[in-house]
């Protein structure tokens, strides 16, 4: 890659040689595998080739976005007040627009499915149109809508995730992510159902073959503001459980009773969050006010991306992002249209806006444009010069060998 580029260190190693940056190898955004595609592919420099003091990576906060259903116009105009984490449901093209526009999103795309069984992989590949985009994160069944999360179910959609995942790789090398379970499954107060989750999903996680998808939905506005504490035993441990994992950081079980492994370069991420009470529904069917919906945005980021302790040892946070259910679908999912809130949500919880590709020319101007690419031009030529007069200085002798 050009020199001047900067690359995200994954992570800082050191063994008996040195201390080292491992840099995680990327496409298009999506993890490079080795042929086996069961193993990431990294690069690693020595801590002296940096300028400056390696340290561990700085925790990258967690993103919150939207789950946008079918509706092309919600999307870009979520995307143009700023939103960069979208989950958009049973309209995979869309998916690909949403990524043309805004390059730095994060898009996952989730299959519609009339089926009340788990269905044929062709089937799954047909609603998401053949996962041929390499830069989105695609998903499969939903909830317990499929498949429950008993033992045995546990094992069959993990069979099922795993070729999922393996055959997406193979067709464009996309990231899959498995699981999809609501708020209160899987149950991870049962023994067998952990016991089944590590044997099943725990291998193909670890090594990269797939991510994990989880819906987390606060059971009511006020619940991920508690942060009281329970003391259980687990496997003959004192486990110290947070309230907040038991709904908005669920995910925290997998590793610490299910056998995931921090260290591993899969990543939590939800296709559904927000608040979802029990025969209430949605943010405005709680009339939230805009404050309401930023604190909560805000809290969210903030526990998500709290370190994870598995075996007293503290590790970064997996969690990626979570999209709140939903703008697109202001009749049938009216109790949940954060459609109002996206103006407020803009400045507060996603940032200024980069500007998208589609008006980048109209944004800057052309002659502003034109005159970039003179520079840009005249820069190339310098440095080329300087770099063949290096080049004739430092070369040496035929004789010398190489």
């Amino acid at each position: 890659m050009p020199g001047g580029v900067a690359l995200d260190v994954a992570d800082v190693v050191t063994n008996a040689s040195g201390k080292w940056a491992k840099l995680s190898l990327t496409v298009g955004g999506s993890q490079l595998f080795q042929s086996s595609a069961q193993d990431s592919l990294f690069a690693y420099i020595t801590a002296e080739a940096f300028v400056d003091a390696l340290e561990p990576p700085a925790v990258k906060p967690t993103k919150v976005g939207l789950s946008v259903i079918y509706n092309t116009e919600a999307a870009i105009r979520a995307g143009n007040l700023g939103c960069r984490f979208f989950s958009i449901v049973g309209h995979p093209s869309l998916g690909s627009q949403v990524k043309d526009t805004f390059p730095d999103a994060i898009v996952m795309v989730r299959p519609y499915l009339d089926v009340h069984a788990l269905p044929d992989f062709n089937y799954i590949l047909t609603q998401l149109e053949g996962a041929k985009d390499p830069r989105l994160i695609y998903t499969g069944v939903n909830e317990y809508e499929q498949i429950g999360g008993d033992p045995d179910s546990i094992r069959k959609r993990a069979q099922f995730d795993i070729e999922m995942a393996n055959r997406i790789k193979a067709i464009s090398g996309a990231t899959y992510a498995g699981g999809t379970f609501s708020m209160g499954t899987p149950d991870f107060t049962k023994p067998e159902v952990c016991a089944a989750i590590q044997q099943y999903y725990a291998p193909a996680f670890n090594a990269g073959v797939l991510w994990w998808d989880h819906h987390l939905y606060s059971p009511n506005t006020q619940h991920i503001y508690r942060d009281d504490v329970q003391v259980q035993t687990w496997n003959g441990q004192r486990q110290v459980i947070v309230e907040h994992e038991w709904y908005e950081t669920r995910w925290h079980f997998l590793y610490t009773r299910c056998g995931f492994d921090p260290k591993s370069a899969s990543r939590i991420v939800s296709s559904e969050t927000g608040v979802d009470e029990g025969g209430v529904g949605g943010f405005p069917a709680h009339h939230a006010t805009d404050q309401d919906v930023l604190m909560w945005c805000k809290r969210f980021m903030q526990i998500s991306t709290l370190p994870l302790t598995v075996g007293g040892t503290q590790y970064p946070s997996p969690f990626v992002g979570g999209a709140i259910f939903q703008v697109g679908d202001p009749v049938k999912w009216g109790g949940y249209d954060m459609t109002a809130y996206e103006q407020a949500m803009g400045p507060d919880v996603w940032g200024k806006p980069l500007v998208p590709v589609s008006n980048f020319m109209e944004e800057i101007g052309h002659t502003q444009m034109a005159d970039l690419a003179q520079r840009v031009m005249k820069l190339s030529q310098d440095v080329g010069k300087h770099a063949a007069l290096i080049q004739s200085k430092t070369a040496r002798p035929s004789n010398t060998g190489s």
